[in-house]
């Protein structure tokens, strides 16, 4: 019930987009949680939690963006959401 609540009040304070956008890019599979098309593409990856050590997580998220700018040939931008604290991260 707890995990359904912070999904439920998380979703209302980010965009619609489409979701759960699979692709590839230089050979590695990858899974984008949530596209929102603007001006530039905004790409959402949410966590359930802020580990101390965020590195991989930006990672993930900088192959995202450079997917997308390369597949769309669009500038894209990248964050991590964290349902637990209810906050938008940039992460570039």
């Amino acid at each position: 019930d707890e995990v359904e609540k912070v999904y439920k009040t998380s979703k209302t304070l980010i965009p619609k987009g489409k979701k759960e956008m699979p692709f590839v890019y230089n050979g590695k599979v990858g899974r984008i949680d949530l596209l929102i098309e603007r001006e530039k593409y905004e790409i959402i990856d949410y966590k359930s939690a802020k580990p101390l050590d965020e590195s991989k997580y930006i990672r993930q998220v900088e192959h995202y963006i450079e997917a997308v700018e390369a597949i769309t040939g669009k500038k894209a931008e990248g964050y991590l959401f964290y349902t637990d604290i209810k906050k938008k991260k940039k992460v570039k």
